[in-house]
């Protein structure tokens, strides 16, 4: 079963923490529109184009930028959801002789410039440096001018910090100035043959309009936390669209696969191969992952996207023992919509998912932050096998995988050594760990997060698996007399005192070697010379004690492996019981 994660209804949630980064040199617009950075906006007729002229210490030809616009302004707006940490902007007049100033900088309402500085003309050696630090706002940046030269070209360069990550949607379409219903527009559509398409209305992003016939010019106006697009078709009709910035975080309830995490990169990344949290993913072609455009914040941790290469399947293996129950993707796209061609277990298996629909959105910038999500089911898969497809989806993936331990016990009663960290939470299996034992019993205390490598005694129906979901961390018991078997250490024996579970009673154990996955309960004295067996104590729940010949039979049936070691909890293999060779299956 698949379910597809839409944005329609979303509330403004801050991000616990937040992702700094910086951006330069600045991007170029084009002629009377905006140019949009990853955390700023310059919006209005004022903005020129491409620059075209650089001087030291200029990065690149810039911005042009009108002077004498907007009341002699230049107003810089933080991006929905982004912080304008410091500023460094270098500055020239688009003139050959003709000079102009910068009078004043105010950040909000509050003045930041001590003293006008002076923007030299194209021909000078050096540029203005026009810079501010520590300002940490999301209030607009204004600029005034003094009087001179009418143009300018500048070279920005933001340090910002990502506090939210926002979307937007369409909350409002109008036809010269009334509202148009659901209906309505369907109507309108049809007849106008009028496409709007919001899908790919990603952060800044263009929104797209389809028409049958007469021209149009779509004009998007910034204001406050809204774009607001106008248009007119047939030069009659004409509408206005208001998308509503809205912020969404999402929550992390899986394990992440992607290329970095908080900025640190993923072991191996730019390779073949990248393992991150366990989970390797390995291009089947001799391919380099690549950092992805883009960033999802899963929780309050900040992943950027593994770049994958067309055409290129890749496989995903998980950590030993785990399975895939789902596996939830955040997509976006680096040339035109795309789409994933195929998703299954392994690539000639029989299990699979229908990916066949769904469409990862082509970013507008190359630092879009809004990803398409979509979440299949997964039945206990052993690992996953994908193809990114051909031209034009190159995409750019986070995968959060839900990862679970199948545990089958044997017995009712057994035990059990993790090898990840795991919650058994809400489960029918019960998980304890030893914290005291007295004359005649061990006491056991129930847990429910553990770490990897914490041994425990489980509660359960025989014969039944159990998927034990995996967590990322969880802290260690604060007190557990079990220990862990690694089938190379001999336990038990003269002087010691080690005790295996059997049927329900911990037994003190004759030398042997415990097989890796079992638990041994292991105290530093006998607490009892009269009893080579301790009952279970559930919290005053005590083991019952029966069928002691059957339980004694089977404590004497001695075990030894091809090298001699006489093996306590003989697994699956080959053994020698009392002289006669056996084989577990």
């Amino acid at each position: 079963m698949k379910k597809i994660f839409t944005f329609l209804t979303l509330a403004l949630i801050s991000i616990g923490t937040a992702w700094a980064d910086t951006e330069t040199p600045g991007k170029t617009g084009t002629n009377n529109a905006a140019v949009i950075g990853t955390s700023y906006t310059i919006a209005g007729t004022y903005v020129a184009g491409a620059g075209g002229v650089q001087v030291a210490p200029m990065e690149s030809q810039g911005v042009k930028v009108r002077l004498n616009q907007n009341s002699n302004k230049l107003v810089i707006s933080p991006n929905p959801g982004y912080e304008i940490n410091a500023f460094t902007i270098y500055a020239v007049t688009n003139d050959n002789t003709a000079t102009n100033s910068v009078t004043s900088i105010k950040v909000g309402e509050t003045e930041k410039l001590a003293a006008s500085i002076e923007i030299p003309n194209k021909k000078a050696s050096t540029a203005a440096t026009i810079a501010l630090s520590g300002i940490d706002t999301q209030e607009d940046i204004t600029l005034t001018f003094g009087g001179g030269a009418t143009q300018g070209v500048f070279d920005f360069h933001f340090t910002y910090t990502q506090k939210e990550v926002i979307i937007q949607e369409i909350t409002a379409v109008s036809l010269n100035g009334s509202a148009i219903s659901t209906s309505d527009l369907a109507t309108l559509k049809s007849t106008k043959a009028l496409t709007i398409d919001g899908s790919s209305l990603n952060g800044l992003g263009a929104l797209d309009v389809t028409l049958s016939s007469g021209a149009t010019t779509v004009k998007r106006t910034i204001k406050g936390t809204s774009a607001v697009y106008t248009f007119t078709i047939n030069t009659t009709d004409n509408y206005t669209i208001t998308v509503n910035n809205v912020a969404k975080t999402y929550t992390k309830t899986g394990v992440v696969l992607a290329y970095s995490e908080d900025g640190e990169s993923a072991e191996g990344a730019g390779t073949q191969s990248v393992t991150i949290n366990g989970i390797t993913a390995t291009m089947v072609e001799d391919k380099p992952f690549q950092y992805g455009m883009g960033q999802v914040t899963l929780g309050s941790t900040e992943y950027v996207p593994l770049k994958l290469s067309t055409g290129s399947a890749v496989n995903v293996t998980f950590p030993t023992g785990t399975v895939a129950t789902k596996v939830k993707v955040y997509g976006w796209s680096a040339s035109g919509n795309g789409k994933l061609y195929a998703m299954k277990e392994t690539s000639d298996g029989e299990k699979s998912v229908d990916v066949s629909a769904d469409v990862y959105y082509a970013t507008n910038t190359a630092d879009d932050i809004y990803p398409s999500v979509y979440e299949y089911d997964l039945d206990n898969w052993t690992s996953l096998w994908f193809n990114p497809g051909g031209s034009p989806s190159q995409p750019f993936v986070v995968m959060e995988f839900t990862l679970a331990v199948p545990i089958t016990p044997a017995k009712d009663l057994t035990t059990y050594v993790t090898t990840t960290a795991v919650d058994f939470t809400g489960l029918e299996l019960k998980a304890y760990v030893a914290t005291a034992a007295s004359a005649t019993a061990v006491t056991l205390a129930e847990v429910t997060t553990v770490p990897a490598g914490t041994p425990l005694v489980l509660e359960g129906t025989a014969g039944t698996t159990y998927n034990v979901p995996v967590i990322a961390t969880a802290t260690a018991p604060a007190s557990n007399l079990l220990k862990a078997g690694d089938g190379v250490k001999e336990i038990g024996g003269t002087g010691k005192y080690d005790y295996i579970l059997v049927d329900g009673l911990f037994y003190l154990a004759d030398a042997g070697v415990l097989p890796a996955g079992k638990a041994y309960l292991h105290l530093e004295a006998d607490p009892s010379a009269s009893r080579e067996f301790l009952e279970l104590d559930f919290g005053g729940d005590v083991t019952a004690i029966s069928e002691m010949e059957d339980v004694r039979s089977k404590k004497d049936d001695v075990y030894y492996d091809l090298q001699g070691r006489r093996m306590l909890y003989p697994t699956k293999g080959l053994y020698i019981v009392n002289g006669k060779k056996i084989i577990i299956k």
